[in-house]
């Protein structure tokens, strides 16, 4: 890579970064790059420290572009350049985020590096500024993913207003099922609270009252019992086919939102709230505008 520096007015922190890398750890994570640097105004066996810290941008999301601080380091300096590394930290939706931000391309960070001389000589600068680019391809990035492995999450976006242009329903507003999205994005939120407080059967019954919402949404639907009367369920079309998620979803759903004789033994778990929760989400998508042909 190639050689930069920070001036110090007498003397430079002359530096260069190199490979990427993760240090996994339980739902947060270190990102890190190689980080060589010397002072160009030490000889033979002078050293200097420095603290290094900084700021980490994504140039592949101008919407949301700030990814975090670094780790603060301090750095020994010597007249040859010794090896460390700079970190951010990241969470799994952060990672996911950069995932979706950087689409098929390389994720390109910008970073904002400042030098902090802790013992500064005479004439010297305190501080000095300087930015790169952190430049991850897209096998780097992907071996990045693979190394976090099963602690990264999977994580679904979903964009929704506060209210309804025309009923003015508030993110706290009626509880009565409405063809509201804002209804519906509100009662996703709570979904994804009951999932984080360990309330499995509520989080499922909420996701039920969302695809209320979503159902009073679309103006028209394929029928269930026209979908399970169908004879031959290959030659279901597209729209059939999505309504037949809708519907088994919403059977999933059924036994936390009451209770019946088939379904009182029924039991509930993190892993089916999850299950519920992102195909609830994932619905929300398609049927509030990600996809037409759904809903022709």
């Amino acid at each position: 890579m190639p050689l930069r520096s920070l001036s110090h007015a007498l003397g430079k922190v002359v530096y260069s970064h190199g490979p990427s890398d993760v240090m996994p750890g339980p739902g947060g994570h270190l990102l890190r790059i190689d980080f060589d640097a010397r002072g160009d105004w030490l000889k033979d066996s002078d050293a200097a420290q420095a603290l290094v810290t900084g700021d980490v941008w994504c140039n592949n999301s101008p919407a949301f572009p700030w990814v975090g601080a670094l780790v603060p380091q301090v750095v020994t300096l010597r007249p040859f350049s010794a090896n460390t590394w700079l970190a951010v930290q990241v969470s799994d939706d952060q990672l996911l985020a950069l995932e979706k931000a950087r689409a098929d391309r390389p994720l390109d960070l910008r970073v904002n590096l400042k030098s902090t001389l802790l013992h500064p000589g005479e004439g010297f600068y305190l501080v000095a500024e300087d930015q790169f680019t952190w430049s991850i391809s897209p096998s780097d990035w992907a071996q990045i993913l693979d190394k976090v492995g099963l602690q990264t999450g999977f994580l679904i976006r979903v964009a929704g207003p506060f209210a309804d242009s025309a009923t003015q329903v508030e993110l706290a507003g009626s509880d009565e099922d409405q063809a509201s999205l804002a209804q519906a994005v509100a009662r996703l939120r709570q979904a994804r609270t009951e999932l984080a407080e360990g309330r499995w059967e509520a989080c499922i019954a909420t996701c039920r009252r969302v695809l209320e919402n979503v159902k009073r949404i679309v103006p028209s639907w394929p029928t269930a019992k026209s979908i399970r009367t169908q004879a031959d369920p290959e030659r279901l079309n597209e729209t059939e086919r999505w309504a037949a998620l809708f519907y088994a979803t919403m059977a999933l759903t059924q036994p936390a939102h009451h209770d019946d004789h088939t379904t009182l033994s029924f039991s509930f778990s993190r892993e089916k709230a999850e299950a519920v929760l992102a195909a609830t989400a994932g619905l929300v998508n398609v049927y509030s505008g990600g996809d037409a042909s759904a809903k022709a």
